[in-house]
């Protein structure tokens, strides 16, 4: 009997240990489910960080994106104001062309006149003087020829002196 105590004994030794061993399996699982949780939980806030930053992020795109949208339209708001501007310069810039050829050209034509006036005026006056000049000409010769016609009647010879003046005045 004594094997049989011994061996209830043991049993109950083995019931024991078993009863420890599956206390310690059980304390060393709650550790490992805690340390596990530990990492998850660590896991976790680095994940829920992680997803913070990347919200942050996505916030800070999303009003670059509507930055960059309202530098945009502002940038073609510029533009076309730029466009509508350099066009009106082009056309004022024309329109003072067109006015300073106009001008120009009514300057021209009014010197133009004036040269052709100038031109006439001057052929007239050459004309004028042409003609002066001629009568001039015309007098000093009657004056030569009165005066010849005076010696003649002074000296006696008027009859054919006479002839010749009248011939010469006509």
């Amino acid at each position: 009997m004594n094997d049989l105590m011994q061996i209830r004994a043991n049993l109950q030794k083995i019931r024991e240990l078993d009863e420890q061993m599956a206390k310690m399996k059980e304390e060393e699982q709650k550790q490992l489910y805690n340390q596990a949780n530990q990492i998850v939980d660590y896991e976790n806030i680095e994940l829920q960080m992680l997803l913070e930053e990347m919200e942050q992020q996505q916030e800070i795109s999303r009003k670059l994106h509507e930055e960059n949208q309202e530098l945009q339209r502002r940038l073609q708001s510029q533009k076309l104001q730029y466009e509508r501007t350099k066009d009106e310069i082009a056309n004022y810039a024309q329109s003072q062309q067109e006015l300073i050829d106009k001008q120009r050209q009514t300057m021209e034509m009014q010197q133009s006149r004036e040269d052709a006036n100038c031109q006439k005026e001057e052929k007239r006056l050459k004309q004028s003087m042409q003609l002066l000049i001629d009568k001039n000409e015309k007098l000093l010769e009657e004056k030569r020829i009165l005066e010849a016609r005076l010696e003649h009647i002074k000296s006696g010879m008027m009859p054919t002196a006479k002839k010749k003046v009248t011939k010469k005045a006509k």
